[in-house]
């Protein structure tokens, strides 16, 4: 009896060892994330009422959320690759001209939203129940702008850019085939331009910081 309860006890050890745990083969996971976005810089490159050509707009936005889906292989070696896909939004707080506040025009308002498509690499650094990683990303993101001055519509156009981001994690084994998630990740846009409601060219330079929480499970 005791040789089967030790039998059975080592059987069980195996099967949530990290070795298995770390096996290679197929994942999908899922995240939601709470978005900080940098102040941007709206160049315009021609008059707009009161913002001359040239002229440049600094928005401030408010913390907003965003949600990603993957698919992705675990590889020899401690690597994995993923397809992802995401999205992202972030209502802008506030703006100013130079040193000048919007607010006294009616204050600058509307959303930014991101779609994206990203192939992201990843290098697990241990094999055990808390993994720490690192990653890295590239693809496209569709921008789509909704800027207002006070009542006024200044933006409403989209763009399609390449995308970059990098990511530092962990995640945790709940079970031999399920992991927890929490990951810091920073997304840069190739500069997207849009066209006023005049038809003038306007750049925009856009990043964001994310905390990501969420799950991934493991054929």
């Amino acid at each position: 009896m005791r040789n089967h309860l030790i039998s059975g006890l080592a059987l069980a050890t195996l099967a949530i060892s990290p070795s298995l745990q770390a096996a290679e083969g197929p994942y999908v996971a899922a995240r939601g994330s709470y978005i900080m976005t940098d102040d941007a810089d709206w160049i315009f490159g021609s008059d707009f009422g009161p913002v001359p050509a040239g002229g440049n707009v600094i928005s401030k936005f408010e913390d907003g959320y965003g949600v990603g889906v993957a698919l992705g292989m675990k590889l020899p070696s401690r690597f994995r690759v993923e397809g992802e896909l995401f999205w992202q939004e972030n209502d802008i707080d506030s703006g100013r001209l130079g040193p000048v506040q919007l607010s006294v025009l009616g204050g600058l308002n509307g959303d930014v939203g991101v779609w994206g498509g990203m192939l992201n690499g990843y290098y697990d650094f241990l094999e055990g129940p808390l993994v720490p990683f690192i990653g890295l990303g590239v693809g496209y993101a569709q921008v789509d702008a909704n800027v207002n001055l006070g009542d006024i519509s200044v933006i409403d156009d989209d763009d399609t850019v390449l995308a970059y981001q990098g990511i530092l994690g962990v995640s945790y084994d709940f079970m031999p085939n399920l992991q927890g998630v929490l990951a810091y990740r920073y997304l840069s846009l190739d500069d997207p331009q849009f066209k006023d409601r005049a038809g003038g060219k306007v750049d925009m330079e856009y990043d964001s910081q994310a905390v990501d929480v969420g799950l991934r499970y493991s054929f």
